[in-house]
C-alpha cells in the first residue's frame, strides 16, 4: 500500500514529512531500527536482534509498498528518518475488520506529535479499507504510550501476563489495546 506524501508540523514548529517507504530508504530504516532499541526496552527487539541485511529490509520494504494490506510509514524531519510506523491489515474473512500496528520515533523527538500523525495516519488508511478496529501490544510500564494511545482513542481490551521476558529475567505484562473506528474518539 502507497501513502501519498503528508506534511505536518511538529509542536517545536518543524515540519515533518509522512511517507510510505521507498526501498532507498532501507539503510536508513535499518539504523533506526537499531537505535530505537537501544533507546527503549519497550520495544520488541533488542538492538542485537537487529540483524537484517539490507537486501532483506528492501525486499520487505517492496513487499509492503505492493501489498495491499500493509503500508509502512515513514516520518522524516528535514529529509533524516526519525521513526517508523507498520500498519497489517488481517487478510482472512473472519478478521479483516481488524488490523495492528506498530511504531517507533527516536527519542529525541518523543512529545513533539509524531506518534499522533503516524497513528492518524494509519487509522485512516485503514479506514479507507473497511477497518473498523485498530490494535497494538503495549508493554507493562510503557506508560508515556498507554497514555498517548488511551488519548488517540484506545482502549485496553486484554493482556498477556508475563509475554516478555527482559535479559535480567523480569517478566512483564504485554497489554492488548483497540481502539473502534466506527467511533470517532474525544480528543
Amino acid at each position: 500500500m502507497i501513502l501519498p506524501p503528508r506534511e505536518v508540523r511538529l509542536k517545536d514548529g518543524r515540519i515533518c514529512i509522512l511517507r510510505s517507504a521507498q526501498a532507498e530508504d532501507a539503510p536508513f530504516m535499518l539504523d533506526l531500527m537499531k537505535s530505537t532499541a537501544e533507546e527503549t526496552h519497550f520495544l520488541m527487539r533488542y538492538p542485537e536482534e537487529c540483524v537484517m541485511t539490507l537486501k532483506e529490509e528492501e525486499a520487505f520494504v517492496k513487499a509492503a509498498a505492493e501489498s495491499e494490506n500493509r503500508l509502512m510509514v515513514l516520518p522524516f524531519v528535514k529529509d533524516v528518518l526519525i521513526g517508523s510506523c507498520m500498519l497489517v491489515i488481517n487478510s482472512h474473512i473472519k478478521t479483516r475488520h481488524r488490523a495492528s500496528f506498530g511504531l517507533a520515533v527516536l527519542k529525541e523527538y518523543w512529545g513533539l506529535g509524531v506518534g499522533v500523525a503516524l497513528i492518524d495516519t494509519v487509522a485512516q488508511a485503514a479506514q479507507a479499507r473497511g477497518v473498523q478496529l485498530l490494535e497494538l501490544e503495549v508493554i507493562q510500564g510503557n506508560v508515556r504510550a498507554q497514555r498517548l494511545y488511551e488519548r488517540m482513542g484506545f482502549r485496553t481490551v486484554g493482556e498477556h501476563p508475563n509475554a516478555i521476558r527482559l535479559k535480567d529475567g523480569t517478566l512483564l505484562t504485554e497489554n492488548l489495546m483497540a481502539m473502534d473506528l466506527t467511533v470517532k474518539p474525544e480528543r
